[in-house]
């Protein structure tokens, strides 16, 4: 059995998608903790880890899309459970 094309584009497209929306959502993250710390709030740097962690994901979501595809799949999982 075989995949038609439009299988393989969303397949490689979804994931790029996903890993962009995350390194946004990461870059975010890391100016908003550098705020914080301009506004001497504590637990900014635990803003910052979290946004570096992201970006290291979104890094890995878009580099390789197999990871990416399984992503998609476990984020849409959580969304229906809750």
């Amino acid at each position: 059995m075989t995949i038609p094309i439009e299988g393989y584009i969303s397949m490689n497209i979804l994931p790029l998608i996903l890993g962009i929306w995350l390194m946004f959502g990461a870059v975010s993250t890391i100016f908003g903790a550098f705020d914080l710390k301009s506004y001497y709030i504590k637990g900014w740097g635990w803003i910052l880890v979290l946004g570096i962690l992201l970006m290291i994901f979104s890094f890995m979501a878009i580099a390789d899309p197999i990871f990416g595809s399984g992503t998609i799949v476990i984020f849409t999982r959580i969304a229906i459970i809750f």
